[in-house]
């Protein structure tokens, strides 16, 4: 199961939308994940492994930040979202680091549906 957000965007250059990351590598289910961690994160996952559980909250953190469009012409707000406490979840994705301390887990994103298989 994965969660992306819709609505008024852009949030990610491209078409894209973004998913929520639901775990952070390097970080223990049910801990946090701070704005810090989130920007050194080196892989993320999208697929959250669920509950059997009849109630569940996720608890999202958003960090805002003003980067340039993909053809270089103008600078946008986009955004990263990611779950703390870390849950437990499965196809970890690798990162690249953004630039100027843009959030890692920015890079998760897709234009269609997140696979989770």
């Amino acid at each position: 199961m994965s969660f992306g957000v819709t609505g008024t965007g852009p949030y990610m250059p491209g078409g894209a939308r973004p998913d929520i990351a639901v775990a952070v590598a390097g970080v223990p289910i049910g801990a946090p994940v701070s704005v810090a961690r989130a920007r050194r994160a080196s892989a993320a996952a999208r697929c959250w492994s669920g509950t059997t559980r009849a109630r569940f909250t996720i608890h999202v953190r958003l960090v805002t930040y003003r980067t340039l469009n993909t053809d270089g012409s103008a600078y946008i707000t986009q955004a990263a979202f990611w779950a703390s406490p870390n849950l437990p979840g499965f196809t970890l994705q690798p990162l690249t680091p953004h630039i100027a301390g843009h959030p890692n887990i920015a890079g998760i994103a897709d234009q269609d549906a997140p696979f989770c298989g």
